[in-house]
């Protein structure tokens, strides 16, 4: 049993945002029906490289199709042909949801268009992403990841202050979207349950980029302004700060009760002789002299590597402080494992890897992997046969025409 066993899914959308979201509904146990153009496929099939970092894996297969198709199914149809809308159509009749992040003008001009599908499918739950939203007179504006961190404000948030703007690598704009649409989707199921109609549900990058950042976008609201960016050697709280230690590695300090563990903290890092010194033992007095107490932190700190420090810190002080992990490091972390954040996949072609997973857990109807991402059209047969029953002479005759 599955969270949403029964419901069938048909993702028309490429990239990383609309395709993570059908990546969600699938590890959730629904049934997503991928539909790709013939021959090409969705456009996250051509993503070879990333910001330097090249996407080919072995036998061909592309990294952001490994890890945002699957738990799908593949259907190729050419919805650009009447036959291929018409096939469409029919499988909209047995869907509950169809997802996509084409534009709206390109939705109206393939005929696949909310107003469009909800007559073959009064109850069916039209989910849409874009960048910067559906309305506004900026709405189709070509935009990617990058553009939804800049327009949300994230840029102007990260990195040190006075700096220029920082861009955070790994599309989170794209995946933000793609989860605030997921829970949308749910949402909107839950409501077709009490009133029996479907809907349209609508996000984007940009709006769940703000609300990701909603404390401080309410900051800013109420008070004109937005918090100046962290500055680890200017800070006012040595506490809330990271630092380098000597393997090169960084480990994160983030405590407010600070009276509580001062003394134990100035102990365990052979600075006793701090506990009682009256520039740092208020916490007036150690925002006045900050820059002070960062300094003389920095050079005990960059004496042992981090792991020492972090035993250090766990036995005898007990303060909120973490290792500051690179991405690389996350699949040999005991805490991302135990909690199956990143899991194991047996995958045919490339043996056993390693993809993300998703971070809830449901005690009966736990999500997971469910299948590789497909092959271009892997199911086209498959799907049309069982749910559009359409004939073996019918498929051929579809292939003939070049509609699958």
């Amino acid at each position: 049993m599955s969270v949403m066993e029964g419901i069938r899914v048909l993702e028309c959308a490429g990239g990383i945002n609309g395709p993570s979201t059908g990546c969600i509904l699938g590890s959730l146990g629904a049934e997503v029906i991928k539909i790709e153009k013939p021959g090409e496929g969705s456009w996250e099939r051509g993503i070879d490289t990333l910001s330097g970092t090249g996407l080919v894996l072995q036998h061909g297969l592309k990294i952001g199709v490994e890890v945002f198709d699957h738990s799908k199914k593949s259907v190729t149809l050419d919805l650009e042909k009447e036959k291929g809308r018409e096939i469409l159509y029919q499988l909209v009749k047995k869907s509950d949801v169809f997802i996509t992040n084409y534009h709206g003008s390109a939705l109206v001009e393939l005929g696949i268009d909310y107003q469009t599908l909800s007559k073959y499918n009064p109850r069916l739950i039209y989910a849409t992403s874009s960048a910067l939203g559906s309305r506004g007179p900026e709405s189709e504006r070509r935009s990617f990841d990058f553009i939804g961190q800049a327009r949300s404000g994230m840029m102007t948030s990260m990195g040190e202050r006075g700096e220029s703007p920082a861009i955070m690598v790994g599309a989170p704009a794209d995946q933000l979207g793609a989860i605030m649409l997921a829970f949308g989707i749910l949402a909107a199921i839950i409501a077709r349950e009490h009133t029996g109609d479907g809907q349209e549900v609508d996000t984007s990058m940009m709006g769940a980029a703000i609300y990701m950042q909603a404390f401080h976008v309410g900051i800013s609201l109420f008070r004109g302004r937005q918090l100046a960016r962290h500055s680890r050697l200017r800070t006012r709280s040595p506490l809330s700060n990271y630092y380098q230690c000597a393997d090169g590695k960084w480990l994160v300090l983030t405590e407010i009760q600070i009276p509580k563990f001062w003394r134990d903290f100035c102990h365990a890092l052979g600075l006793d002789r701090l506990a009682n010194d009256p520039r740092f033992d208020t916490v007036q007095a150690m925002r006045e002299n900050s820059e002070l107490l960062i300094s003389i932190l920095d050079r005990v700190f960059i004496t042992k590597t981090r792991d020492q420090w972090m035993k250090i810190l766990d036995a005898e002080v007990g303060l909120a402080c973490s290792p500051v992990l690179d991405i690389t490091e996350l699949a040999d972390d005991p805490q991302v494992l135990e909690n199956e954040y990143i899991v194991d996949f047996d995958h045919p072609a490339l043996g056993r890897i390693k993809l993300p997973n998703l971070p809830v857990m449901f005690s009966k109807t736990p999500a997971k992997v469910r299948s590789k991402a497909p092959e271009l059209g892997e199911h086209t047969e498959e799907v049309l046969i069982e749910l559009c029953e359409y004939s073996w002479e019918e498929i051929a005759e579809f292939k003939d025409q070049e509609v699958i």
